[in-house]
């Protein structure tokens, strides 16, 4: 989604972009360089747990936005900024910083003016809070990081756990901690902080600008993984199993051929009506296969991560979802969601912790949690545009509005009718007018 221009002739209260995050952790915190490893994988929690955003175009300047530990479900009309958030918390967590003109008009900054990102947090060893500024340098055309209680800071240490996040496109892009080398050094040029999968990569395999193998591509490594029965095989079945609808449960078939020209080896399904290559599944099993897949490959990279640096793994993950419904049948929608905390918990083989955004625009994931969720973990938010033009974000609280038809009048999607057509929306409309005009001409009731 394209993020539009600022306006330059709106006045604003602060002439910078602040985007202040707050992280809670039950932990020790510390920021030396040295001590990044035990850092990134002590066990405590952290979360984001607040975002507020300044000067930034379409968003209404000042309101804090507070997330919730766990599930944060964002609703809204298109155009109104869900993907801008994912993209916001994805590159504050991973410090990898989009191009200059993808966020912000320069133009529109006077001389001495300049985007910055506020990260506050919380030392727990002498209880003291900290703040990390990250603010954006026209001049050097690059982001400086410095924490402005003294010492130094390497942004990506402020989190411990692997990132995900699944576009609406099929792309998807993994940052882990553990294979960042800016936790083991300060960051060079040509290091890959971050890996971004398109589908093509996905399935056929991901190499460095360096020419080193990221990734052998879920083609290969889902044969070869069958073939020698591993763990990961094993665990992609389980994740199959949980992300399934339960009348058609995807269960992987023995490896096959598909052309002359392509001498691999290619996963199939087992589908009622035979078995089917992954390359010629519909884009909703592909979907389903691909998400499994990059949890199970991302886990287990993680795993051996861990091992060459003799870390302990880490139980925490971030999970975004662009429009996490994509090409899925109904009956497939209202299972995703809570499968996917199963999945998880399954993949670490303990009780994971996972904070989880994802956009909707579909009735069915709301209605698939309504009675899982719970207020002080699980934050539903919607996005809607302002008198003015300007994006707010409002929390809606959680409610059994019931089916899907319910959700569709609810505030989350704020139709007047539920499902019905426009035509039949209007002409319902027309009818209560005339019933309420009717209503008001009656004579009062003896």
């Amino acid at each position: 989604m394209p993020v539009p221009n600022i306006d330059p002739t709106r006045p604003i209260a602060s002439a910078s972009l602040l985007i202040s995050l707050t992280f809670a952790k039950a932990g020790v915190l510390t920021s030396q360089l040295e001590q990044r490893d035990d850092l990134i994988h002590e066990e405590s929690r952290r979360v984001l747990r607040r975002i507020t955003l300044s000067r930034v175009s379409p968003f209404a300047d000042g309101a804090p936005l507070d997330l919730a530990p766990r599930l944060n479900l964002l609703t809204g009309d298109n155009g109104v900024g869900k993907t801008f958030l994912l993209d916001l918390i994805w590159t504050t967590l991973s410090q990898t910083w989009p191009k200059l003109e993808s966020w912000f008009d320069a133009e529109s900054y006077e001389v001495g003016q300049y985007p910055k990102i506020l990260v506050e947090g919380h030392r727990a060893e002498n209880n003291v809070e900290y703040e990390i500024e990250i603010a954006y340098s026209f001049r050097a055309q690059r982001w400086n990081v410095g924490d402005q209680s003294g010492s130094e800071v390497a942004g990506p240490s402020n989190w411990s756990g692997p990132a995900l996040y699944f576009g609406a496109q099929g792309d998807c892009r993994l940052w882990d901690p553990a294979r960042d080398p800016r936790t083991l050094r300060p960051g060079r040029e040509g290091d890959d902080y971050f890996f971004h999968f398109t589908p093509e990569n996905l399935e056929n395999g991901l190499t460095s600008e360096q020419g080193n193998v990221v990734c052998e591509g879920l083609i290969r490594d889902l044969v070869n993984w069958q073939r020698s029965g591993s763990p990961a095989f094993h665990q992609l079945q389980a994740m199959l199993r949980e992300l399934s609808d339960g009348t058609e449960v995807l269960v992987l078939g023995p490896p096959t051929k598909v052309s002359l020209e392509d001498v691999r080896d290619h996963p199939t399904l087992k589908l009622p009506y035979g078995l089917v290559p992954y390359t010629n599944l519909s884009a909703g099993m592909k979907r389903i296969v691909s998400v499994a897949y990059m949890l199970v490959w991302a886990w287990q990279e993680h795993l051996r991560a861990c091992k060459l640096r003799q870390l302990n793994p880490t139980n925490q993950m971030v999970i975004l979802f662009d429009e996490l419904e994509t090409h899925l049948h109904p009956r497939w929608q209202r299972l995703i969601l809570p499968a996917v905390f199963r999945a998880i918990d399954g993949l670490t083989e303990k009780q994971s912790e996972v904070q989880l955004f994802a956009t909707t625009h579909t009735p069915i994931i709301p209605a698939s949690v309504e009675t899982e969720v719970e207020p002080g973990r699980d934050r539903l938010l919607h996005f809607d545009l302002d008198e003015d033009g300007l994006v707010r974000v409002e929390e809606i609280a959680w409610a059994k509005f019931g089916d899907a038809a319910g959700w569709l009048t609810s505030p989350a999607f704020n139709l007047e009718q539920g499902g019905y057509s426009v035509e039949a929306e209007r002409a319902m409309k027309a009818a209560d007018d005339l019933m309420a005009n009717l209503r008001r001409d009656l004579p009062p009731a003896s």
